[in-house]
């Protein structure tokens, strides 16, 4: 975090304007307030655009190697790691009492995902499937909708099935989303341009 976050802040906060003119372009497309996707976006844009000034890099006062407990009066947090995945700092938060698990960016609900240079798409799925064999009946993802077991093992079968066609399809052009992630949604980039994106970078890694 500290190395790497006071550029990405700095990035954000020169590219301001840049993010003002990208949500006005949106606002000007959302005629139809039944877009609730569209709508959705503007408002987490128009959020970043609130606190993008102001935003400051606050490093942890604890750190942890593997798991670090927290324990209350009525239950216990655990946050874990198991390594990284879609980023080298994955971790994850665990409350076992009531079957809770917030998952950030390694679980995204009904979404794609987005793959980057610095990712382990095989630790990655191995890291969905030790979080599946904890008691869970809600995970709260970084993007999408409040999931549960079964959206954890779509978004590793997407993992296991996007690794496979980058590996052995020779023409990416001519590859269509898979029938079952045809519905996925994204923010701030075409579905499309994100999918042939994430076979790119798999192709590379």
């Amino acid at each position: 975090m500290k190395e790497n976050h006071p550029a990405k802040i700095a990035e954000q906060k020169a590219d301001l304007e840049g993010l003002q003119k990208y949500i006005a372009s949106l606002s000007e497309q959302s005629v139809d307030s039944t877009d609730i996707q569209k709508m959705n976006e503007i408002s987490f844009l128009k959020e970043m655009e609130i606190s993008i000034p102001d935003l400051e890099l606050v490093l942890p006062q604890y750190t942890f190697t593997h798991e670090f407990t927290i324990f209350g009066t009525e239950r216990t947090a655990k946050i874990m790691t198991l390594g990284g995945g879609h980023s080298p700092c994955d971790s994850f938060l665990y409350i076992p009492e009531d079957e809770i698990i917030f998952m950030a960016d390694l679980l995204f609900v009904g979404m794609h995902p987005s793959f980057f240079p610095y990712s382990n798409p095989s630790k990655w799925e191995n890291i969905l499937e030790e979080v599946n064999n904890l008691s869970i009946q809600k995970a709260i993802p970084g993007h999408g909708a409040v999931g549960t077991k079964k959206d954890i093992i779509k978004l590793k079968n997407y993992i296991n099935e996007m690794n496979f066609l980058s590996k052995k399809i020779s023409n990416l052009e001519e590859v269509s989303i898979p029938s079952a992630y045809q519905n996925w949604t994204t923010i701030n980039i075409d579905v499309m341009e994100l999918f042939m994106k994430n076979l790119n970078v798999l192709k590379d890694l």
